[in-house]
């Protein structure tokens, strides 16, 4: 694992790897607002494979919708699954 920051020769503390900002996004509505104010990253789940058996959770298409508007802002979007 990388450090996010290091000890400079001068004794001061300098931040070398920007934290990510990782959220979670129930649907697709949350993963846009999510982005908007700012997440690096968003994780996501399917309709199947999940724990949550209340969640929305997001289809196929909804996942790809979810992915390009993600790109569009440079965003990463991770999968989740339990199985």
């Amino acid at each position: 694992m990388q450090a996010i920051s290091e000890i400079t020769k001068e004794g001061k503390r300098v931040i070398t790897k920007k934290p990510e900002l990782l959220i979670p996004a129930g649907n697709l509505e949350k993963l846009k607002v999510g982005i908007h104010y700012g997440a690096d990253a968003v994780f996501i789940g399917g309709r199947e494979f999940g724990l949550r058996s209340n969640a929305d959770n997001f289809s196929i298409e909804e996942m790809r919708e979810g992915v390009e508007f993600a790109n569009q802002y440079g965003a990463k979007v991770y999968v989740t699954t339990n199985i």
